[in-house]
């Protein structure tokens, strides 16, 4: 059985930075899109749950443009008051 493997929607167009996500039986994997034989994570799906369910709860408390974190030409950081989790 193969994965159906989905861009993420923070993706750009360009096809540069981004992460694709698939979903198998009891679990959750995800890999860069411009290696796609190389390395993927896999998490059991409570754990996805509770990773994508901490970072909609940290984009609604302190929203992260992908623009500015280009425009720094770095990696984008958060806020100290966050409580040290992405």
């Amino acid at each position: 059985m193969s994965a159906m493997w989905r861009k993420s929607s923070y993706s750009g167009s360009g096809g540069g930075e981004c992460t694709e996500v698939a979903t198998v039986p009891g679990a959750v994997l995800v890999r860069d899109s411009k290696n796609p034989d190389g390395p993927r994570l896999t998490f059991g799906r409570e754990a996805w749950e509770a990773f994508a369910s901490a970072i909609k709860s940290l984009q609604r408390t302190a929203p992260v443009s992908l623009a500015s974190c280009k425009k720094a030409d770095r990696g984008c950081s958060f806020p100290p008051d966050h409580g040290g989790h992405p």
